[in-house]
Parts: C-alpha cells; structure tokens; sequence
C-alpha cells in the first residue's frame, strides 16, 4: 500500500505542476495581450464577463459603454469580443472591412439543422446575392404578393371568425395564457405561420393533415432550439461534450426535419411532371427554387440541402419576427389607451363600420401607418439586440480586424445598434410608445433608413456614377442595395452596372 502510493505520488506531482504552469502561462500572455485591446470590465476567471449580462443585451452594453468608453473588450468564456458603440467608429470598420463581417458565427445548432447552406449565415459573394436577389424581387415582389392577396385575405378572416365565436360564447379575449382565455399571441402566431407556409410551400399549417402537422411540429420545435443557449457553444472544453444533450435533440429534429421535407419536394416534382403546360397555378417559394434547382444555366447550382435549409430560415424568421410586431403593436394599444381611440377613429372615418380593413386601405391611414412603423422599430432593436436569449455565437461575427489604437485581434464584434441609435438621435424616450415620432426614427416597417435619405427624390443617375453612389449612401455592399428605374425595367445597382444602363434612383435600402 505504501509502495503503490509512493509510485503515484510523482504522477499527481507532475500532473499538478502542469496544470499550474499551463494556468501561469496562459494568465501571463493574457495580461500581456489584454495591453493591447481596448479597455473592458474585469474578467473572471473561465466565464470571463458572461456574469455582467442580463437578458437585457443592449441595456447591460449601454450602460458598460458608457463607464469603459466606445470601444469596449469582452471575453465570454473562449469567445471575445469588440462591442462599439460609436456610430462614427461603427461607420468606419463596417465600410473599410464589410468583407471581414461579412461572415457569421454558426452555432452548432444552425450548422447542423440549416445543413451548413444557410443564406442569413452565408458569406458575401455569389451565392448570398443571387439568393437576395431572387427573395427581394420573386418570392416578396409585388407580383407574387399580389398573388397571395386571396391567400391573406381567407386566413385573416379565418382568425376574426375565430374571435367573433370566442367573443359571442363570453369567454375573455386578452394577452394572459390562461386556459379561459384567448391567447392572442398564439392565435396571431398561427395566422403568420399559416400564411407563410402556404407562399412557401402551399401547406396550411393549421390544417390537419400529417404534413401541416409536422410542419407546425418541427417549425415550434427549430425555433425553441435556436434560442436556447447551447455550453458547448461558450465554453471550448466542453466543445465535443454533449453535457445538455443539447446534440442529440438536434439530431432528431434534424432527422425528421429532412424526411418531411424530402417527402413534400417529391411530391411537389411529381405534380411538376403531370402539370399541364397550359395550367398557371401561383408559383410558391418552393416552385422557385425548385425552377432553380432544375435550370442547368442558373448562375448558382441549388442543391436539395440549399433548398431545405432556405425553407427552414424563412420559417424561423418569419416566425420570429412578424409574431413580436403583432404582439408589441396589441400591447401597446392597450397601454395607451389615447393611441388606441385616435385609431378607431381613424378606421370609422376612413373605412367605415360596414366592412373589413383590406390591404389597399392601409395607403389612407397613415395614424395606423405610424403605429405599425412605432412597433415595428421598437421591436427591430429588440431583434437587432447583439444577443438575444444570450445566443452570443449567433451574432458574433469572427475576426475583427486591428484598429489604430488597438493592435490585437479578437475573434467577434458586436455593433451596439441600440446606443448608436440614440447618439444619433434617431430614438429619444425608447420606453415611450409615440407615434407622432415616427418621421424621426431609423428603421421603419419595411426595413429602410426612414430618415430624408431613405428614399430619394428619382434624381437622375447615370451608369458611370452609380458605383460611386453606391459608396456614398451604403454603409457597405451586404448591408443594402440600390434600387434604379432603367430603360430595362427597376434593376438593383449591380445588374444596371452589368448593363451599362441608368436612370432614376428610386431608394437605396437596408
């Protein structure tokens, strides 16, 4: 027994003296490199500062900014990062260095179920500008969506009949989640994917048969995991660990997620192949890219992953996103009760009592118009948060590059749109909801820079100056494009530039 335990002695010596000397070590070049990055809160040791954040993201970076300065270091665990909060700083890297945040940090969740080909998390280049192009112009083009309209109109009319019937049996319509209740955020979430999922795939997802069924299944299921912070992501010992049994969910969404959309793609070629040539059914997103897929001259090559991967984004960010405008812009009415009569009064005069609100109705309303764009934009900085649900990977985009001041490179930065917003006075009184503000603010419903220079006056532009006002108004080519009224049609700057053609800009967007 003595033997045995004198023989392991050096062993646990030598073990211990490793493991102390690989601490100093790394302690000493940490504090030499810490010399050369910019100023940051205190760090403890593993976690880093993953301690300071709360689920407010750009409530905890504001007030850190304001105490350590503009450019600020945080090291979260294995992951660091540069947060700026200067808008001018910001301006700087993102035109001198779009390329280098032009890639994105995968979680290993997004990697996985996204098949390594999504589009939000792709690279500038070919594949991202054709994909964008082919979004902006086909799938959300005022000619497809004209299409959609009856597609709109049945489902809206669908979730009033429902509260109508609610209403008319006395049970309570609010936002609780009560089992008496109605949930309204459910029923609109319900409405947003219903219409999505028919412009994407001809499927109601409300419906009941086995397809809707595992499409509403796993788009809950996708859109749970994406949010949920995943250690292996933050803590780099832990990389090849599955200690949540984070890997194996993925896995199984992953399964089934392929063999649910396998099964509708080949549904849908096999009615592409009996389709008649006369037929001229609405194209959804699904027949798009399978156009794509199928064409041998297409300037990108989709694979069936490319598609599955579209598909499933699409679904995430819809669902994400058009649910918290709805939910925040019904919270908001009931919180100010002023806004919500100046509403009604509005729709009363305008419309009248003896019909719905349509779609074309909505040019005639412009207090309803400042509302949605007040919602909308709160609920945009909400999205645009550095992190939400501290999903650090998943915003963190890799290799910043060295400033003047700082020489050390670290691997992610975050733009603090919050702070940046306000120093420039697009928001004022954030906690406020006021729509008379809305000629003020940055971002409105439809993603533009709602300031004069949003939309242009049609000044004329011709083919040779259009790369130089390309620079002049975007922050940086993967940020935003121009829109130009050309003798060939309304082209994006790049394809008038291919052309040698130009005319009139008609925006530049974000």
């Amino acid at each position: 027994m003595v033997l045995q335990l004198a023989m392991e002695l050096p062993f646990v010596s030598y073990a211990a003296l490793f493991i102390v000397s690989f601490l100093i070590v790394r302690t000493v070049i940490s504090i030499r490199n810490r010399s050369k990055l910019p100023p940051g809160p205190t760090a403890l040791p593993v976690i880093g500062h993953l301690h300071l954040l709360s689920p407010f993201i750009h409530q905890t970076f504001q007030k850190l900014s304001s105490i350590h300065g503009a450019l600020m270091y945080l090291r979260l665990e294995s992951v660091e990062c540069v947060v700026v909060s200067n808008p001018e700083l910001a301006k700087e890297l993102l035109k001198h260095h779009e390329l280098t945040f032009s890639a994105r940090k995968h979680t290993a969740a997004i990697d996985h179920l996204t098949y390594n080909s999504s589009f939000a998390f792709a690279p500038y280049g070919t594949y991202w500008k054709f994909i964008k192009k082919l979004r902006t112009f086909e799938l959300l083009g005022n000619r497809t969506l004209g299409q959609f309209l009856p597609v709109r109109t049945k489902e809206l009319h669908h979730f009033i009949s429902f509260l109508l019937d609610k209403s008319k049996s006395s049970e309570t319509v609010n936002l609780s989640k009560s089992s008496e209740t109605v949930n309204l955020t459910e029923e609109l979430l319900k409405l947003t994917n219903n219409v999505i999922s028919q412009m994407m795939m001809s499927i109601r997802c409300s419906g009941t048969g086995d397809q809707a069924d595992g499409v509403r299944t796993l788009v809950r299921e996708v859109t749970e995991i994406f949010g949920e912070f995943n250690v292996s992501d933050i803590i780099w010992f832990f990389k090849n660990i599955d200690v949540q049994g984070f890997r194996k969910r993925v896995l199984d969404i992953h399964s089934r997620y392929d063999s649910l959309l396998e099964k509708i793609m080949r549904d849908r070629e096999e009615l592409r192949k009996n389709k008649k040539p006369n037929d001229e059914d609405v194209k959804d997103f699904l027949d798009m890219m399978l156009d794509v897929f199928e064409d041998e001259h297409s300037e990108i090559q989709l694979t069936r992953n490319h598609i599955k991967a579209l598909i499933l984004v699409r679904f995430f960010n819809s669902r994400y996103r058009h649910n918290n405008n709805s939910s925040r812009m019904g919270i908001e009415l009931i919180n100010n009760p002023e806004t919500l009569r100046k509403t009604q009064q509005e729709l009363d005069q305008v419309v009248g009592t003896s019909r719905l609100v349509q779609e074309f109705d909505t040019q005639r309303l412009p207090y309803l118009q400042a509302i949605i764009k007040e919602s909308s934009a709160k609920n945009r900085i909400d999205y645009w948060n550095p992190c939400f649900h501290l999903q650090l990977p998943v915003v963190m985009i890799p290799k910043v590059v060295a400033t003047a001041t700082f020489e050390s490179i670290a691997s992610g930065c975050v733009f603090d749109f919050f702070v940046n917003c306000i120093l420039k006075g697009y928001i004022k009184n954030f906690e406020v909801h006021d729509p008379h503000r809305v000629g003020r603010i940055a971002i409105d419903l439809q993603g533009r820079v709602n300031d004069c220079r949003a939309l242009t006056y049609r000044q004329d532009i011709k083919a040779k100056d259009i790369e130089k006002y390309k620079t002049l108004k975007l922050p940086t080519r993967q940020w935003g494009y121009v829109v130009i009224s050309t003798p060939d049609g309304v082209l994006d700057y790049e394809e008038a530039i291919r052309r040698n053609v130009g005319r009139q800009v008609l925006g530049y967007f974000h």
